[in-house]
């Protein structure tokens, strides 16, 4: 006899279905992180800008408004969550031109709304560091 049986071939199908639906919710798992690692450095990067230069930035919910004469705005994945915990419970931080320090210091921190344990922290300092962990 040649060929295979039935049993054979469910089971052949059976593998390749298991080891398809590992590659796609773990390609899922890594584009979603992707996204959050993305969009975290677009906030540093926004706020190292607006440090260098002695302007503010307005955070909302996914959306990050910078303003330094143009209020420039930019518009985060609708899969991001921003939540921001200044000091003076306020959104805007806002840079001393000169020396780069902040009255309005604290975390910021970026998740995503479909996979809320995946969050990164940003610390802004008084002194006007920002560190990601």
């Amino acid at each position: 006899m040649k060929g295979f049986t039935i049993i054979e071939i469910l089971v052949g199908i059976g593998i390749l279905v298991i080891v398809a639906t590992l590659s796609v919710s773990s390609f899922f798992g890594y584009s979603q992180k992707e996204i959050l690692d993305k969009s975290v450095l677009k906030i540093e990067s926004l706020l190292e800008e607006a440090r260098s230069a002695g302007y503010g930035v307005h955070f909302s919910s996914n959306q990050i408004n910078f303003f330094n004469g143009n209020n420039e705005e930019y518009i985060l994945p609708n899969s991001i969550v921003i939540n921001v915990e200044l000091i003076d419970e306020g959104n805007d931080i806002i840079f001393d031109k000169i020396a780069g320090t902040t009255d309005q210091y604290g975390t910021i921190t970026v998740s995503l709304s479909t996979n809320a344990d995946l969050k990164k922290t940003i610390i802004i300092y008084k002194t006007g560091l920002i560190e990601n962990i």
